[in-house]
């Protein structure tokens, strides 16, 4: 059976300090579980930065990473299900190995936030997500984003910084509900199918994907 080992930080705030962890570091088909209250240093970690899955559990209540150095890891599954109102998490996918990531958000993180970049392949916000994710670290970190499916109820996808997103073509969005901020246009090729919510588009300067629209959308050139 594959390794399961969770982040206690009982040593330091160094992913690579084996001590950090209830069963040893993370392998390659490990799933790592961040818990506990202690902060984790942003950076590429030398060791053991691949792992199957990654999960940041709801009840943690510490930050990952920082602005500008964001925690850089290998994995095929991230899931964020925090509900910490005082930590902000800053994470790049590096796809050195696992090419097409999976990245599923939830919890209620209001008035807190989440930077994620990297290579995105699938981003499904789920329908109880209530803060605020943003796409892209910086333009050294950008999200290199496929495909994004917003159930989040109330909570916001920021895409608005053109430096910090880069699309790819032939994605998708599948805006059902939650807020959408677009700077400008997604991947070419591409398609919007929008059956709820709201998208507020500051800077189209021309129009190079296709949208569905049906009732309950709308759409703000801001």
């Amino acid at each position: 059976m594959a390794k399961q080992t969770t982040w206690t930080g009982s040593s330091s705030s160094v992913w690579t300090t084996s001590a950090n962890w209830t069963n040893g570091l993370p392998e390659t088909d490990s799933t790592a579980i961040i818990d506990g209250s202690v902060s984790i240093t942003g950076g590429t970690p030398s060791i053991n930065g691949e792992m199957e899955r990654l999960y940041v559990a709801n009840s943690y209540t510490g930050a990952i990473g920082s602005t500008g150095t964001p925690l850089k890891v290998d994995v095929a599954q991230l899931s964020v299900d925090n509900n910490s109102s005082g930590s902000v998490h800053y994470i790049d996918l590096t796809g050195a190995n696992n090419l097409t990531p999976t990245v599923m958000v939830d919890g209620q993180k209001t008035g807190t936030a989440l930077y994620l970049s990297g290579d995105l392949n699938l981003v499904i916000v789920e329908s109880t997500f209530t803060g605020t994710m943003y796409l892209g670290n910086s333009a050294s970190d950008p999200a290199e984003i496929k495909d994004l499916i917003m159930l989040a109820n109330t909570g916001t996808v920021n895409a608005n910084t053109p430096a910090n997103v880069a699309w790819v073509s032939s994605s998708t969005i599948d805006m059902q509900s939650g807020v959408l901020l677009l700077s400008e246009n997604i991947g070419t090729d591409s398609t919007m199918i929008a059956s709820g919510g709201t998208v507020t588009v500051s800077d189209w300067t021309h129009l190079r994907f296709t949208v569905q629209m049906f009732i309950g959308m709308l759409v703000q050139l801001a």
